[in-house]
């Protein structure tokens, strides 16, 4: 006689396509249920009445398409310039939207940052500090 762990890495092995009681093709598959980490599936063998509950794990994804990027808007503040000691007006505070900012890391995100901070007002800087407000 198979052991249950026997019987149920033969399941498994098969796909779950035959009762792990009687080897019968004639499955009924229930209602599903999931928590935050398996799916289960209450099954019942159409020919022996035996049942058991299926327990499914996510293993990865497939065929991604994905949405648009979605916009985030980081609050640029304390920008400390480079200006050669000259005596220059600009603005200690900016604004910058990233487009897809939720596919970049944090260094990636400052690093698009501090290039616009160069890109908008012509000059080099020291540092900054941000804040980030989803949009």
């Amino acid at each position: 006689m198979k052991t249950i762990p026997e019987i149920e890495n033969k399941y498994i092995t098969d796909g779950g396509s035959r009762c792990p009681s009687c080897g019968s093709i004639e499955l009924d598959p229930g209602e599903k249920d999931s928590d935050s980490n398996y799916v289960r599936q209450h099954i019942e063998c159409n020919d022996c009445d035996a049942s058991w509950i299926d327990v499914y794990t996510l293993t990865g994804i497939d065929k991604l398409e994905p949405g648009k990027p979605q916009n985030k808007v980081f609050n640029v503040n304390n920008i400390k310039y480079d200006t050669d000691g000259e005596n220059i007006d600009l603005p200690t505070h900016l604004s910058v939207t990233i487009a897809g900012a939720h596919l970049m890391n944090d260094d990636e995100i400052s690093d698009h940052i501090s290039d616009e901070i160069s890109n908008v007002t012509g000059f080099c800087h020291k540092g900054f500090t941000v804040t980030g407000l989803d949009t």
